[in-house]
């Protein structure tokens, strides 16, 4: 999980706190079989359950998104045991035919679109593009194929799942070094551009539980253009899941959580 991304996001999840007011429930956690890969989580009393170990839960059921309406998702946390560990709280999101959307196939680098100018080779380790001044790269930057000026081809899957080792100027070009073969053979002329990874929609943000209740919780709703917003949902979604994260990193702690929650609220 890459912490400065996370936190970027968490940041500006935090920041979205405009005044809501509740409008309906739409997805309720209440049980342990409520969720997929439910190992080490048990009912205990109150509505809380206990969840042992590192654990990344995804719920059973989705709720289908209205682009035009606002979601608000909250649970509560407070560490049963051991050493606190960070929980997150946040969404699975799918499109729709089911398949889970990630940051990479539409987390787009601005300023980064450009064109390869000559052909690759499935073995070559370089590419010569037009303009790369600015790819200013990251170890989860990745490159994509057939990128469009206005976006329109995000979700892009057309990724090349290789780290870019170095960026130079040669003379009037940009030569890309990968860390190793390309894999793919590419036509001279092909747009491409930068994305970025990231983890799950961190919409509810997250924080290191304490011996008290915390509430996480945040707010999302309208599509981004581009990006990995926890306060929009990506392009193209079409339901989502909630998505819990506890005990991180520490493997021997115990968190309870209750009331976790997705409601449909409306703005004053």
């Amino acid at each position: 999980m890459n912490r400065n991304l996370l936190f970027m996001g968490l940041l500006g999840a935090s920041m979205t706190f405009a005044a809501t007011l509740a409008h309906g429930q739409i997805l309720e956690i209440q049980s342990p079989e409520d969720w997929r890969n439910a190992k080490g989580v048990k009912a205990i009393e109150n509505g809380e359950v206990e969840i042992t170990g590192k654990a990344t839960l995804i719920s059973k059921k989705s709720f289908k998104i209205d682009p035009e309406k606002i979601y608000r998702i909250s649970a509560e946390f407070k560490t049963a045991e051991g050493t606190p560990g960070m929980s997150y709280l946040g969404f699975l999101v799918r499109d729709e035919k089911g398949r889970q959307i990630s940051a990479y196939v539409v987390n787009a680098v601005p300023n980064t679109q450009t064109e390869v100018l000559e052909a690759v080779a499935v073995t070559d380790t370089q590419i010569k593009i037009k303009d790369g001044s600015k790819w200013k790269f990251q170890p989860h930057h990745r490159i994509v194929l057939n990128a469009a000026d206005d976006y329109s081809d995000l979700p892009n899957n057309a990724m090349i799942n290789v780290a870019i080792k170095e960026v130079k100027q040669d003379g009037d070009v940009y030569v890309v070094t990968l860390e190793k073969a390309v894999g793919k053979a590419i036509d001279a002329g092909t747009k491409i551009r930068l994305h970025a990874g990231g983890g799950y929609l961190y919409t509810g943000s997250a924080r290191k539980a304490g011996n008290d209740w915390m509430t996480l919780s945040g707010t999302i709703g309208g599509i981004a253009k581009f990006g990995w917003d926890p306060r929009s949902w990506p392009k193209s979604t079409a339901t989502a899941e909630i998505l819990i994260l506890a005990n991180w990193p520490n493997s021997e702690a115990k968190t309870l959580v209750r009331n976790i929650k997705v409601e449909e609220v409306e703005k004053k």
